[in-house]
C-alpha cells in the first residue's frame, strides 16, 4: 500500500482524508491525516489533534467519540452524536441563564451541562466599561461564546466576537427558552439552506431564533401563543425522523392559519 493510503490496523482505521469521509462512521481511535493547510482547520466535538512533542507539529487526528463525520462551513470538522448531554468545546456558541448576580465583576451563568456553572465577565460586552455596562439580572437569558474552560473553574464566556463586536451575542430580551437533544442542535445550525427547519418555520411564523451548542434554543415570536408553538414543533421534530419533518410543518402551518 503507498505511503498516505488509508489503511486498517486491527479495527482501527488510519491516514484517512477528512474531506473524503463525509458522512461516514467512525469508532473512538480511527485517525485522519493532517490537512496540507492545517491552519484553516476547525476540529469540533469528536475530534482532537495529536501534536509531535518533540517537533511541536500537528501529528494525526485522531476520534474521541463515536458518530458521524459532518463538515460546517468554511472548514469545520466535527463527529455528529446522537447525544442529549453537551460536553463544552472552546469558541462554542451557547445559551444560558443568570442564576447569581455577585458583587464582583461576574455573573454565574446555568448553560445545562456536566460542568460547573459558566462565568460571565460584566464588562465582557460590545462597548462596555466599569461605568457603563448591561445591568442584567438573575433570570436573564444570554446568548454567549466559550472562551476558555480551565480545569476545575467554571467555564469562561464572553459575549463579544474576536472582532470585538457583539454581531448576535449578548442579552436575549423576552421570548421562551427550551432545550433539545445536542444531536438535534446540530442538525439546526449546520443544515444548508435547502433543508434549513429554521428558514421554513420562520416563512410561516416570522421569529427571533438562537440556537446554543449546548442544547438550549431561544424563540421570540410576535406574541406569546405563536413563541410556545415554534417552541413545541422544534421540539417535537426533535424526536422525529426526518422523513417525518415534512408532516409536521404541513400541520404545524395548518395550526398557525387558526390562529393568527
Amino acid at each position: 500500500m503507498e505511503e498516505g493510503d488509508s489503511s486498517n490496523v486491527g479495527m482501527k482505521r488510519i491516514k484517512l482524508e477528512l474531506n473524503d469521509e463525509i458522512g461516514n462512521l467512525f469508532m473512538p481511535g480511527d485517525e485522519f491525516c493532517i490537512p496540507k493547510d492545517s491552519s484553516k482547520i476547525i476540529l469540533g466535538p469528536g475530534l482532537r489533534s495529536v501534536t509531535d512533542k518533540r517537533t511541536n507539529e500537528l501529528k494525526t487526528i485522531i476520534v474521541c467519540k463515536a458518530g458521524l463525520l459532518r463538515k460546517a462551513k468554511p472548514n469545520t470538522f466535527f463527529l455528529e452524536m446522537k447525544t442529549r448531554s453537551y460536553q463544552s468545546f472552546k469558541k462554542d456558541d451557547v445559551l444560558g441563564i443568570i442564576k447569581q448576580k455577585s458583587k464582583g465583576e461576574h455573573y454565574s451563568i446555568d448553560v445545562a451541562c456536566r460542568e460547573q456553572r459558566a462565568q460571565l465577565s460584566k464588562n465582557a460586552f460590545e462597548g462596555a466599561t466599569k461605568r457603563y455596562r448591561p445591568d442584567l439580572q438573575v433570570g436573564d437569558c444570554i446568548y454567549g461564546k466559550v472562551m476558555d474552560f480551565p480545569k476545575d473553574y467554571p467555564l469562561e464566556l464572553t459575549c463579544v466576537q474576536p472582532s470585538g463586536k457583539a454581531c448576535g451575542l449578548g442579552s436575549l430580551n423576552g421570548g421562551h427558552i427550551f432545550h433539545v437533544p445536542v444531536h438535534f442542535v446540530r442538525a439546526l445550525r449546520t443544515a444548508s439552506p435547502k433543508d434549513n427547519l429554521l428558514q421554513k418555520i420562520g416563512r410561516m411564523v416570522p421569529c427571533e431564533t438562537a440556537v446554543g451548542a449546548n442544547g438550549l434554543v431561544w424563540i421570540k415570536a410576535s406574541n406569546a401563543v405563536l413563541t410556545i408553538l415554534v417552541a413545541q414543533l422544534l421540539q417535537t421534530l426533535s424526536k422525529a425522523d426526518p422523513e417525518e419533518y415534512g408532516t409536521y410543518l404541513n400541520k404545524f402551518n395548518s395550526t398557525v392559519r387558526t390562529v393568527t
